[in-house]
């Protein structure tokens, strides 16, 4: 290898691990809100405030599933 061929293999390479270590960095952390629920409470619109996700998820149950996507329920 002559010596501008190194020096080409050497800065590809300070670039790769510049990516890497760039590219692997752990996502910053996001405020999460906070929601107070009263005990005993059993409303599934005030749990969905503060659980969004799973409350949509939870609101899909009602849908119907038909028999050929479903292995479990028939109909």
């Amino acid at each position: 290898m002559s010596y501008s061929a190194k020096h080409i293999v050497a800065v590809c390479l300070c670039m790769a691990l510049a990516f890497v270590l760039i590219a692997c960095e752990p996502p910053k952390p996001q405020m999460v809100k906070t929601v107070n629920i009263p005990d005993g409470e059993i409303d599934p619109a005030v749990w969905g405030k503060a659980f969004p996700e799973q409350h949509e998820l939870w609101k899909k149950t009602a849908d119907p599933v038909s028999a050929r996507r479903s292995r479990y329920k028939i109909g």
